[in-house]
């Protein structure tokens, strides 16, 4: 994306689940992620972790390494929109940011999605997810990507995000937009390949 004749800085905005389900699988994603801050962030990244709630772990994340640092907390449940939400609300903020400052390119934000399972804390996607819009500025540059790793993976779900929150949709022939994994060896996989 260019505005302006120069690139839009990219934002790297991190929703991982921290359910008790994923075990030591939430670091190792949060390590694997951590390696596209520094090969294609160039704006300020965040990473926000879902259990029975949502906690954003950073919103200013600028180096893999620092990602790599950040502590994760006890595992629970698994409440996909707490998630969503709290990241969309970190987005909200960089652009409200952004805003006061003269002669900026708009931010491209890529949220990120990672669950291994079925939504089952809080409030459902079906009643979240269309509501999620009025959380950012409208004007913003959004586009979401998921990743799941389960043996009955199913795309309503990522679908009904991607049409709920995503203003800018990725070239397909460019970025793959949807990952599922089976095996702890297919989402390393997927996730190198993203």
């Amino acid at each position: 994306q260019e505005e302006r004749g120069e690139q839009c800085p990219v934002a790297l905005h991190y929703v991982i689940d921290n359910s008790s389900s994923m075990g030591c699988r939430t670091k190792q994603v949060q390590n694997i992620f951590s390696e596209m801050v520094d090969s294609v962030a160039t704006a300020p990244c965040s990473m926000t972790v879902f259990h029975s709630r949502a906690e954003v772990l950073s919103s200013s994340i600028t180096s893999g390494e620092g990602m790599r640092m950040l502590s994760l907390p006890s595992q629970g449940t698994t409440n996909i929109p707490a998630g969503v939400e709290k990241a969309l609300r970190v987005i909200h903020g960089q652009e409200m940011v952004t805003k006061l400052r003269k002669n900026v390119s708009k931010t491209h934000h890529i949220l990120i999605l990672m669950s291994d399972g079925q939504h089952n804390a809080g409030p459902t996607p079906q009643n979240v997810f269309p509501s999620l819009k009025s959380v950012f500025p409208p004007d913003t540059k959004l586009s979401v990507v998921l990743v799941g790793y389960s043996r009955s993976s199913n795309t309503s779900m990522g679908m009904l995000l991607k049409e709920s929150i995503e203003t800018v949709a990725l070239d397909p022939d460019t970025v793959q937009t949807i990952y599922f994994a089976t095996t702890d060896n297919a989402l390393r996989s997927a996730l190198a390949g993203l």
